[in-house]
C-alpha cells in the first residue's frame, strides 16, 4: 500500500474524468473543492471526503471544477 499523494489534478469537466486506477488494495482519502462529484468504478461515491478502501483495479472518476488531491492513508 502506497502512502502519500497518489494524484493531484486540476479538473474542469462535467463529464467524469479518470483520477486514479489502483494497482492493489489501498486505503485512500480525497481532498477537493466543494463543486465535485465522484464515482468509484461506475457507482456514485457517497461521503467522498471520508477514508475509503479500494481493491485492485478500482478506478476513481471525478467531475466538476477545481483541484482534486488523492492521498493514500493508513488502514
Amino acid at each position: 500500500m502506497k502512502h502519500g499523494i497518489l494524484a493531484h489534478l486540476e479538473i474542469d469537466s462535467t463529464t467524469p474524468v479518470s483520477v486514479y486506477t489502483f494497482a492493489g488494495a489501498a486505503a485512500y482519502q480525497l481532498h477537493f473543492d466543494d463543486a465535485f462529484s465522484f464515482r468509484l468504478n461506475e457507482l456514485p461515491l457517497p461521503n467522498a471526503a471520508a477514508k475509503h478502501l479500494a481493491n485492485t483495479g478500482d478506478r476513481i472518476y471525478a467531475s466538476g471544477t477545481g483541484t482534486v488531491l488523492l492521498e493514500g492513508v493508513e488502514q
